[in-house]
């Protein structure tokens, strides 16, 4: 019997290279992205990489200004927050619905064990996919297809937040440590206990996220206030012509 294979259209392929890049932070916060040299970059027709733009503006990893090019978002405070408030609705009611029903954590173990295998050498890329990939296989578990599509739908943005957990951690061994304490309690069949476990986790990444994002604007304000001349300086200089 013939395989079937599975066609990627040129789309959805210039949108997985960009998307890949974003999350590895090959492109940074801030970065345009014009047609152009996404055109040049790719060697693709430029209707393609628009919509390819498109696909990754609706998802979150691009904006776009009137008049500007898109470019890569660096997530405030306030987006952070919101992005972790709708994942508290949705995985603490899958850790509830998890012990209700009696899932298997074959999946979310699995994935587990692919983050315990990890080291200082592995691409954070790759951690935040088996991070991400690990809750979602909880949420994905309790067969919900509406829970499973919000989830989706805040699935980029979920991952580039943690993304700005990077310098938080020297190894992916902690954040392992941290997944295995929360599926003990998620499989422990106490639904108290996996909800509140569930919210810890979140609190605990959603406040690093935060911290990381407070520094660094304060060191912004710090280059930016340097960069700015006293009066003394200025008037100084004006003595001097």
């Amino acid at each position: 019997m013939p395989v079937q294979l599975t066609t990627v259209s040129v789309v959805d392929a210039v949108a997985e290279q960009l998307r890949n890049q974003i999350l590895s932070g090959a492109i940074v916060p801030g970065n345009a992205l014009t047609e152009g040299s996404v055109t040049e970059q790719f060697g693709v027709p430029r209707p393609s990489v628009r919509s390819a733009l498109q696909v990754l503006t609706f998802e979150g990893l691009l904006r776009r200004e009137p008049n500007k090019s898109v470019f890569v978002p660096r997530l405030g405070a306030e987006d952070v927050r919101d992005i972790f408030g709708v994942r508290r609705v949705v995985e603490e009611e899958a850790a509830r619905r998890f012990v209700r029903l009696g899932r298997s954590s074959e999946v979310p173990e699995r994935l587990l064990l692919e983050l315990e295998a990890m080291d200082e050498r592995a691409q954070w890329s790759d951690v935040v996919r088996v991070d991400f990939d690990f809750h979602k296989s909880i949420v994905d578990a309790v067969d919900s297809p509406r829970l499973s599509r919000i989830y989706q739908s805040i699935a980029t943005e979920t991952r580039l937040a943690l993304s700005q957990l990077r310098p938080s951690y020297d190894s992916p061994i902690v954040i392992a440590s941290e997944h295995r304490s929360l599926l003990d309690h998620i499989r422990s069949g106490d639904e108290r206990s996996a909800i509140e476990a569930t919210r810890e986790h979140l609190a605990l990444s959603e406040r690093i996220i935060l911290s990381e994002i407070a520094q660094a604007e304060q060191g912004s304000e710090r280059g930016r206030d340097q960069a700015i001349p006293s009066p003394v300086h200025s008037l100084h200089r004006g003595n001097r012509r």
